[in-house]
């Protein structure tokens, strides 16, 4: 399935169309899988709506200054990302200096991505449940109510990052 949106600035209408979708089949399913058919559209609406939430922060100037230095934008490439609708394929700049070295990427400092591909509100989610269950658990959690697959050692990676601004935080 593929969502895609328009959105309607003098009426504030949003229309999200989703491609390969069989409502009618969802809607025969008994009821327990005709919920789990519209959990599946609503993560492909979360997606593509994520994706344009992202990619209306990206910056495409040529430079860019920061932190005192300049930096000149690279040839785009695509980010890999996980959101609590699933994981996502965007593409972004990468800025280096002259003289190589580290990148920085506007678009996921604009994003908040302090969490490695982790989106806020899914950093958010990994670490409450994270202080009340195991990262196995939270694993299987997540797989059965958001239908996400990720590994106990990625949530771990993330609680850590949350753990660490946190504490950075107080």
């Amino acid at each position: 399935m593929k969502a895609s949106i328009s959105v309607n600035a003098v009426t504030n209408e949003l229309t999200i169309t989703i491609e390969g979708s069989n409502w009618g089949a969802i809607q025969d399913l008994d009821f327990y899988q005709g919920e789990a058919g519209v959990r599946d559209l609503l993560k492909v609406a979360g997606q593509e709506l994520t994706a344009d939430l992202m990619r209306r922060q990206q910056v495409d100037a040529e430079c860019l200054d920061f932190d005192g230095q300049t930096y000149y934008r690279k040839e785009a490439s695509v980010g890999h990302y996980q959101t609590l609708y699933g994981g996502l394929a965007v593409e972004r700049h990468l800025y280096q200096t002259s003289a190589g070295g580290e990148t920085i990427c506007p678009l996921e400092i604009n994003c908040q991505m302090n969490f490695g591909s982790a989106t806020p509100l899914l950093a958010e989610v990994i670490g409450f449940k994270l202080a009340s269950a195991t990262a196995g658990e939270v694993e299987q959690d997540l797989a059965k109510s958001h239908g996400l697959k990720l590994s106990d050692s990625y949530l771990r990676e993330v609680g850590g990052r949350v753990g660490q601004i946190a504490v950075n935080e107080s």
